[in-house]
């Protein structure tokens, strides 16, 4: 017996019924990319049992690497290609120009995939991706029934590039934007779940081809890591799915494996990408749309690449207003620069070619919606969705770090700046000295070099077996180049000197830094019970209080 064909799209399947849906879209993702622009306008669809929605994949991009996981995390129907262009739908919805979807013989609505079209495809001749005729046009006429545009002045340049294609042309303005806009009050929130603190975010978006930020500065995330001091800034990257799904999210995690210990927080793809960009204090990118969409919140946005675009866009209004990131050397300079320069208003001219409606988006395109599909619009109001918190990184347990310090005996006052150890290297990636500072170091680190020269030594106290004292002693007998042993648990830190003094420090906040303050202090060759009963630590941004017993 043959199998029954994939419920619901045949009329044996009506048996199984138990909504009778009168209705159905076909919802067609490409890539993740466009999948992430169909996900955040399905929601105009809640609420309505006569609207059954099904999910397809054209099976054609390169870069589809995890796709069907995430259409099955929307908990949607899929059906196989083949399915779906032997079917006949109500709708059918897409965020992709590519020449497949036009094998579906239903409505076609076409959403952009970007913020704008933005991109040439090819060098010569200049063709506009989304608006030249190769890409709207099928036998000289409208490729869709729709072609949503986000602003009318790509109206203009699409009766330019293409005026057969104008009847289809609806302005509805950008659904992401209007995700992004409905956010923004929630910027704390999103800061929080990343474990933020008072620190600046520094955001690095890199778009896809050796053109990007990625392509054209490898190291640019290592860079930023090396030289920006922990406790001051994040650093976040979101890269294009692009990028992650033709390397493999796992090889692109062993690339920047030092750059993750060091604290990077690699951004998911669907949603926490624009979560983060909310949270950033500065984005850094390229001619991507992510960082457009940064610029146009108001961001303060450098430019580390920036390859020919197309004029009237957002983005080439990007290009002429946002400044540069020099293509090497140290970034501290123009990142403090951009932060202490910025004007409000800078961008003002990328936000608003975005869109022509913001805002809007999810009720103009229910209406669009509804009217293909010849049905009365529900009587809910369109919702407009905050976006969910992102995922937290990782707790970073295992540390090492260069570190600088300045002990002000007389204001009892301590000032530490902590930089990753393992990207203080030259260009034969060999570790280099610390300038006037010292190594501290957990011993589960994972570079045994490091933990073997560590001036500073940091156990966790539920590795020591219960006995904290015999662990700092066995710490220094093992470690001849160890100057200070401690363990930390929470806010408590208890260390021991290479000249056997014992102390125990306690903070309000974590106690990781705690072992290079006793080292700083040490230093200075006064004993550790002149520490007592208390210090002011300045860590990054933040000062403490440190309550000291010695002995």
């Amino acid at each position: 017996m043959e199998p029954y064909p994939l419920v619901p799209l045949n009329t044996e399947a009506r048996r199984w019924t138990t909504v009778d849906t009168t209705h159905a879209v076909l919802l067609i993702a490409h890539n993740i990319t466009t999948l992430s622009r169909i996900l955040d306008v399905i929601d105009v669809f809640d609420g309505d049992p006569r609207i059954q929605l099904t999910f397809t994949s054209t099976e054609s991009d390169p870069f589809r690497r995890e796709l069907s996981e995430e259409i099955a995390k929307t908990g949607i129907v899929t059906i196989p290609w083949q399915q779906a262009k032997a079917t006949k739908f109500d709708l059918a919805i897409t965020a992709s120009h590519h020449d497949n979807v036009g094998e579906i013989t239903s409505p076609l609505v076409i959403l952009s995939h970007g913020i704008g079209y933005t991109k040439y495809l090819h060098r010569e001749p200049r063709a506009v991706f989304g608006l030249s005729p190769e890409w709207v046009l099928r036998d000289g006429k409208p490729a869709a029934q729709a072609l949503v545009l986000s602003h009318s002045d790509q109206l203009k340049q699409l009766s330019l590039s293409a005026p057969a294609a104008v009847p289809a042309a609806v302005v509805a303005g950008d659904p992401c934007f209007d995700r992004i806009l409905a956010s923004l009050p929630f910027r704390d929130r999103y800061r929080d779940a990343l474990g933020i603190g008072d620190r600046s975010l520094v955001y690095v978006s890199s778009t896809w081809s050796q053109d990007s930020a990625l392509g054209t500065r490898f190291d640019l995330l290592r860079d930023l890591l090396a030289e920006l001091p922990r406790d001051s800034y994040a650093i976040a990257t979101a890269l294009h799915p692009n990028i992650t799904h033709r390397h493999g999210p796992g090889q692109v995690r062993r690339w920047f494996a030092d750059c993750l210990r060091a604290g990077l927080i690699i951004l998911s793809e669907i949603d926490d990408w624009r979560t983060g960009l909310i949270a950033a204090d500065l984005v850094i990118g390229d001619n991507g749309s992510v960082t457009g969409y940064g610029a146009a919140i108001g961001r303060p946005t450098l430019l580390s690449a920036f390859p020919d675009v197309p004029d009237g866009t957002p983005i080439a209004e990007l290009g002429r207003s946002a400044p540069r990131l020099p293509a090497r050397g140290p970034v501290t300079g123009p990142i403090e620069n951009a932060l202490a320069e910025h004007d409000s208003q800078q961008f003002a001219a990328v936000a608003d070619q975005v869109t022509s409606l913001p805002g809007q988006a999810h009720e103009r395109l229910r209406d669009l919606f509804y009217e293909i599909l010849s049905l009365t619009l529900p009587l809910t109001e369109t919702p407009s969705v905050v976006l969910l918190a992102p995922t937290p990184p990782p707790h970073r347990s295992q540390t090492a770090d260069r570190v600088t310090v300045h002990v002000d005996s007389g204001a009892r006052l301590i000032q530490l700046v902590r930089r990753p150890a393992e990207l203080q290297r030259d260009n034969a990636a060999r570790y280099l000295p610390a300038a006037g500072g010292h190594l501290c170091c957990t011993t589960d680190y994972p570079m045994r070099t490091m933990r073997e020269r560590a001036d500073v030594l940091i156990g966790r106290t539920v590795d020591t077996n219960g006995d904290e004292s015999a662990w700092l002693q066995k710490s220094l007998r093992d470690n001849p180049f160890c100057i200070v042993a401690a363990t930390v648990d929470g806010g408590r830190c208890q260390a021991l000197t290479r000249s056997g003094e014992f102390v125990t420090l306690s903070t309000d906040g974590s106690a990781d830094a705690l072992p290079s303050l006793v080292y700083a202090w040490f230093e200075t060759g006064r004993p550790m019970a002149a520490l007592a009963p208390s210090i002011t630590a300045e860590v990054g941004r933040s000062r403490h209080q440190i309550t000291v017993w010695p002995g």
